[in-house]
């Protein structure tokens, strides 16, 4: 059951996905209004710790926006239903097949913060606390 509801949440989002991307290299979701980052220093993706993260979003400076690391459900919305690699729409210029933080922590340990690999589609959590543990980051802004 839980599969079946997965499958028709990312049917549906590639169905209505609408990307547009900018000049500055943001990425905008026509439906949900997000702001997507897609701008990275040198084209290098940021990989970072979970607290790292948090605050690389927090002081990003892109675009004259506020930034933020983003929760799981607005994470989701970026994965299509497509062959290639990385399943992500083709408004963004700068993905790895790799995992992505969220700002989600587990609701039965918050220890461990939820990501999305962009390669399988996979949700997965992390221990977010650890030093051992790096995923990569793209931010997200309301558009304020």
């Amino acid at each position: 059951m839980k599969k079946t509801v997965i499958l028709a949440i990312l049917i549906t989002t590639f169905i209505n996905a609408d990307f547009s991307r900018d000049t500055n290299g943001i990425v905008t979701d026509n439906n949900t209004k997000l702001k997507w980052q897609d701008s990275y220093k040198d084209n290098s993706i940021a990989s970072k710790h979970w607290k790292d993260a948090l605050n690389y979003c927090n002081t990003l400076t892109l675009g004259g926006l506020k930034w933020r690391l983003p929760n799981i459900n607005e994470l989701k919305t970026l994965i299509v239903d497509k062959e290639s690699k990385p399943l992500i729409d083709n408004a963004f210029k700068w993905t790895k097949s790799s995992f992505y933080w969220s700002s989600t922590t587990k609701a039965s340990d918050s220890r461990e913060s939820w990501c999305i690999n962009f390669s399988s589609g996979g949700i997965w959590s992390a221990n977010n606390g650890s030093t051992y543990y790096e995923r990569l980051v793209r931010c997200v802004s309301s558009g304020k």
